[in-house]
């Protein structure tokens, strides 16, 4: 087990990987609680930006693409702070205790690095996981995992949808284990809506296992910018407040 400290920095080395692999920055120029800046009001930079955000955003498509392209890096992160702080507002009078004070301090002035948000906002996120054991017939190795793969596309573009990974056991090779995490339990009930699970059950349903399926849930009590790198904590915030369905 890793303490909070080498969770953290583990969490700073993942960000870094992953910015010098999209070309994306993680760092910020910090405008907040600039009077260029002048957040909240109808003149000034943020105003402007904020507009400009808002139109592309415009459609659910776009911000499901949005929130997906956040998780991989692929977004700057000056424009996630802005979609942040967005949706901060607009739900202003309902944030939880760690939301709010990610906001609060964003816009008095901001955060030194990306990290340093995460770490206050990433505790706000609530997660339902669940480890999974699939003990495989041999004969049915390939088409499980043909099936996985499908399912796996899926469920990464979902919104809610914080982590999927898999992998063959070391010690039996017809064996298969899951860890799957997303934001609370509606962000597992919308997978379990989906096209791409219904396509899963409909192969399980065909017999491909040697023994009944090991599935065990549980609640994360972690924080989750000890694990993730903060574009992924970003975009469970983001997910956890419904921005997808409900825009900014």
């Amino acid at each position: 087990l890793l303490s909070p400290k080498r969770r953290r920095m583990r969490g700073v080395c993942v960000a870094a990987v992953c910015a010098v692999a999209s070309g994306v920055t993680m760092t910020t120029t910090n405008k907040w609680g600039t009077a260029a800046w002048n957040w909240g009001s109808a003149v000034g930079e943020a105003h402007d930006r904020a507009a400009v955000l808002r139109a592309k955003l415009s459609s659910r498509e776009a911000r499901q693409d949005f929130v997906y392209e956040m998780k991989r890096n692929a977004v700057a992160w000056d424009e996630t702070e802005l979609c942040l702080a967005l949706a901060w507002q607009r739900r202003s009078s309902k944030l939880s205790p760690a939301f709010g004070r990610a906001y609060e301090t964003l816009v008095a002035g901001g955060f030194p690095t990306p990290t340093a948000l995460a770490d206050v906002m990433g505790p706000g996120v609530e997660r339902i996981c669940l480890n999974i054991r699939f003990d495989v017939k041999a004969d049915r190795v390939e088409d499980f995992e043909a099936a996985i793969a499908k399912n796996e596309a899926g469920t990464r573009r979902e919104p809610k949808n914080i982590r999927y990974s898999f992998g063959r056991s070391t010690t039996s090779p017809t064996t298969f284990h899951f860890q799957e995490q997303f934001c609370g339990q509606a962000g597992f009930d919308a997978h379990a809506s989906t096209a791409h699970f219904a396509a899963w059950e409909n192969f399980a349903n065909t017999g491909p296992f040697a023994a009944d399926p090991v599935v065990d849930f549980w609640k994360a009590t972690t924080n989750l910018a000890d694990e993730e790198p903060p574009c992924v904590v970003a975009a469970a915030v983001l997910a956890s407040l419904d921005v997808v369905d409900e825009g900014l």
